[in-house]
């Protein structure tokens, strides 16, 4: 019997559908048993008694059916917060919805059971933190890794006696059958065969089984170490004993004849990861962020906090964090909220380490447990109008007057205040996403009546020529602070002595002059400053072009993008000294290979970089962590396959990882700069640090990219 649940909503608003018996007319699934596909002949017996059932007829049909494993996570309608399985069913169903497509999720008890309903035809799709193994590849397809895990031994928080392999002899590990760890525990058997292995009950809960365990019932068990992790976050019974070797990549299973799926699949897989690599929700104080080597920063996309101009990183408060960073020797990742209000959430939830954005402090921090520093800046505010608007000189002129502010902000409140005390004004809920820019460019245009801005900010739009005026100036002046979780008393203390000895000095003043008092300055940032065309936020005017090659091999346009711009500067006719050509920097010899000659005419230019990042792509392997296979094809397309296949070979003999770029073979390619390395390589001598100085350049610069133009729904077409 196979429980089947709808989604209706956000993850875990779970509702039981319906109950229903397997009752296929295929002979291998007739009069309602359940195949085991114990075999791989067995399951080629199943396929091929069945019509392909690819993306088009998933299309027809309207749904994605997702198979899910129903005995994980505790419990099948309360998923635990942070569970890798629901994060997987999450994006899975955002594939659904990308395609225009219901997402139908179906739990089912064992994985063995989840294969047999693909195979026959009642699910499209497993999503369950599935180990690639050989065994496997056999009988399904799989998806690109959506990360790498270990499997590690879990007992009892007080045992002391399991630290290694060799402790598990006489020892009872409690396995279930259809999963790796059966195989994994096998062969741990065969290196210590008084080692008991036991069956697990299939019906039996994820959760209960390491009850068990954590009772003393049994000795042991075995899970993926980011499921493990997930139980470890509020389970205080259990404990990793030890880790067994192995970089296992988890994927997604689909039928073999499922083609077209698999490869939107990997498609919408690998722009969510690589979108998603500086999301990780982390805490610790100032000694963590120093030991982690980066510090987060939660800022708005404006004209004063954050923004590109000409491919460069600006803004007033951007450039405050970053000298910031620089002085606690750390690297600074900025990350953009899609709403002005979720500020404070994103820090209580661990997604930033500080917020900024000249932010108010109010009795509201307190219910987020947020503190806030010492001011770093002080404004009054300004009731803002229509450039040839002279009605409105005092408050009194306002009986009547709609004034459109974020509902969130410190502007709402005042301005109720002055309602309450009489004043007849009408308030309008701006909405949360639109930045006060935004909000002041509508007002110029007439199609809002009036605003309230802080003084800065509207230095900054009269700066740049917008066609509005102050109409009233509030005499109090409110203070500005920065963010931090009150539980970082370090970091606090840390950001209260810096903007306490640079408030007053030279950069402080330099930057305030440049983003604010300077006429000048303001014009020319503003006038080549990345705003929407259309609607549409454009990172550079060969959008077009980059969107549509990235979308037919596979890649995202942000990133493509970060490298156009680190090759040419989004400059069309430049050739470099070595004779590579145009905005992606092809050479004439790459172009001809590739059958694009006219590499100075920016279209075919960038097809023919899009192209050989493609072709470059395939040359490794499917399973690697689907970042990394990225940065190993930037540093290719830098300095060449070759060398990066000597630098993977290089970071194996040296005990590092050959599948991971940073932190690893990154550092293997720095050493083939000398001889005592280069002169034993396949591909010889490279300057190192380029491919490695050109992959971090890059991906920072996507990341950036992804802050400013938003994460946007990953679409196939």
């Amino acid at each position: 019997m196979l429980m089947r649940i709808r989604f209706f909503g956000g993850l875990g608003l779970v509702i039981p559908f319906i109950l229903f018996f397997f009752s296929l007319s295929n002979s291998a699934m007739a009069k309602g048993e359940v195949t085991k596909l114990e075999t791989e002949e067995s399951s080629n017996k199943l396929r091929k008694s069945l019509s392909v059932i690819d993306l088009e007829a998933i299309k027809k049909r309207g749904s994605l059916r997702i198979l899910v494993p129903s005995n994980l996570d505790g419990g099948q309608f309360l998923p635990r917060f942070g569970s890798p399985v629901n994060q997987q069913q999450q994006i899975a169903q955002d594939f659904a919805k990308s395609m225009g497509l219901e997402a139908e999720v179906i739990p089912v008890f064992s994985i063995r059971d989840m294969l047999s309903s693909l195979l026959s035809g009642k699910g499209d799709l497993i999503a369950a933190n599935i180990t690639i193994t050989e065994k496997r590849k056999k009988m399904m397809a799989f998806t690109v890794p959506l990360e790498h895990v270990q499997e590690v031994v879990l007992v009892n928080v007080d045992n002391t006696d399991i630290k290694s392999p060799k402790d598990l002899s006489n020892k009872r590990l409690l396995v279930h059958k259809s999963t790796s760890f059966w195989e994994s525990a096998k062969k741990l058997k065969k290196s210590y065969p008084d080692m008991r292995i036991l069956e697990q009950n299939k019906y039996l809960q994820d959760e209960e089984a390491l009850d068990l365990v954590a009772d003393g019932e049994y000795d042991a068990t075995i899970r993926d170490s980011n499921v493990a992790k997930m139980y470890l976050s509020y389970r205080d019974d259990i404990k990793v004993a030890f880790a067994l070797k192995g970089d296992d990549a988890i994927a997604w299973a689909v039928r073999p004849d499922s083609t077209e799926l698999k490869e939107a699949l990997d498609q919408y897989l690998t722009k969510v990861k690589l979108s998603s690599v500086h999301n990780e929700k982390l805490f610790g104080d100032l000694a963590e962020i120093k030991k982690r080597g980066f510090i987060r920063i939660l800022l708005r996309n404006n004209a004063s906090s954050y923004f590109f101009w000409k491919g460069q990183l600006m803004g007033f408060e951007y450039e405050m964090a970053k000298a910031y960073a620089d002085h606690l020797g750390v690297k600074l990742s900025v990350i953009v909220p899609p709403e002005n209000s979720q500020m404070l959430a994103w820090i209580k939830e661990g997604k930033a380490d500080i917020a900024a954005g000249f932010l108010t402090p109010s009795k509201e921090w307190a219910k987020y447990f947020i503190s806030a520093t010492v001011p770093y800046h002080k404004a009054a505010h300004h009731l803002v109008v229509q450039k040839k608007n002279d009605k409105i000189k005092t408050s009194d002129d306002l009986a009547g007057v709609t004034i459109v502010v974020h509902k969130a902000s410190i502007y709402w409140k005042v301005l109720d205040d002055l309602k309450k005390s009489g004043v007849q004004l009408t308030l309008q809920a701006a909405p949360e996403e639109m930045e006060i820019e935004e909000i002041l460019e509508k007002v110029a245009e007439g199609e809002y009546e009036a605003t309230m801005v802080d003084e800065h900010l509207l230095d900054i739009e009269l700066g740049a020529g917008i066609a509005v005026k102050s109409a009233i100036k509030f005499g109090k002046e409110y203070e500005h602070a920065l963010a931090v979780r009150e539980e970082n008393t370090d970091l606090l203390a840390d950001l209260n002595e810096y903007i306490s000895s640079n408030k007053d000095g030279k950069l402080y003043a330099r930057l305030y002059k440049k983003y604010f008092n300077n006429s000048k300055s303001i014009a020319r940032l503003q006038r080549a400053r990345l705003k929407e065309i259309n609607g549409k936020k454009n990172l550079s005017a060969y959008d077009k072009y980059v969107k549509s090659y990235s979308e037919k091999y596979g890649f995202d346009w942000r990133l493509i993008t970060a490298q156009m711009f680190s090759e040419s500067r989004f400059r069309p006719s430049i050739r470099s000294s070595a004779g590579a050509i145009g905005l992606m920097q092809v050479m004439s010899s790459t172009g001809k290979q590739l059958n694009l000659r006219k590499l100075f005419d920016p279209e075919t230019n960038i097809h023919a970089g899009i192209k050989y990042m493609h072709w470059l792509t395939q040359r490794f392997d499917n399973e690697l962590p689907v970042a990394d296979r990225m940065w190993f094809t930037l540093a290719s397309y830098n300095a060449g396959l070759g060398h990066v296949l000597d630098a993977r070979r290089l970071a194996a003999r040296l005990g590092l990882n050959k599948n991971r770029w940073f932190g690893n073979v990154e550092k293997a390619m720095l050493l083939l700069s000398k001889k005592s390395y280069y002169s034993k390589a396949r591909y010889g001598y490279v300057r190192g640090r380029e491919p490695v100085s050109y992959v971090k350049k890059i991906k920072e610069l996507y990341e950036n990219y992804i802050n400013v133009v938003g994460t946007e729904q990953v679409t196939n077409t």
